[in-house]
């Protein structure tokens, strides 16, 4: 009597290449290349490091935002987000310390900036509640721009020049980003008054 055994079923089966990961890694040597790159440059030009330090604090701010997205097991854009959140105003500062500016860069950036964090999370809970109706979360989040276009106008200029205006180009800008918002209301009603009929 023969007996046929399938060694196969019992052979350790070999962990699955988890692709984000290797994305990761690969992203994680881009970032070291590219601070590398630019203090091998500084360092042997001026003998010093200077202007190196802005593409240091750049890519180091965005590894540590992005990192989340390949390595995280969960919750990555959130955590992603938080990151973002949590180091954008210290990423503020240390680039004023390096531009010698800190008021300028804390005045226009930490108004700024938390004006952005909020418009990101906020677009974030819009997609995330109307997941079944993108068209509408994608018009809310371009209207919203428009608020906060004016605002970041309006923080630097009353930091600039003491004042603050809009010019008629920026106003119909501002029209037409209005208008294309409307536009993708509409043609999702169309849609469905089409699918009704």
């Amino acid at each position: 009597m023969e007996y046929n055994y399938d060694y196969t079923s019992q052979a350790p089966q070999k962990p699955k290449t988890n692709l984000l990961s290797v994305f990761g890694v690969i992203f994680t040597t881009m970032c070291a290349l590219g601070i590398l790159a630019p203090v091998i440059c500084n360092f042997a030009i001026e003998g010093t490091i200077s202007w190196a330090l802005f593409p240091i604090a750049g890519v180091i701010f965005l590894w540590l935002v992005l990192v989340p997205v390949f390595f995280a097991p969960k919750g990555k854009l959130v955590i992603s987000l938080a990151v973002f959140s949590i180091l954008s105003i210290p990423f503020i500062y240390v680039m004023g310390l390096i531009i010698g500016n800190v008021d300028a860069m804390m005045y226009i950036g930490l108004r700024s900036g938390i004006a952005g964090i909020a418009y990101i999370w906020i677009v974030f809970t819009l997609f995330t509640v109307l997941k079944k109706h993108k068209r509408i979360a994608a018009s809310i989040t371009i209207l919203l721009a428009i608020p906060l276009s004016i605002y970041s106008n309006y923080v630097v200029d009353t930091y600039l020049y003491n004042r603050f205006s809009l010019d008629i180009m920026e106003i119909l800008g501002y029209a037409a980003v209005a208008v294309a918002a409307i536009g993708i209301l509409f043609i999702r009603r169309k849609r469905i008054q089409q699918i009704a009929e």
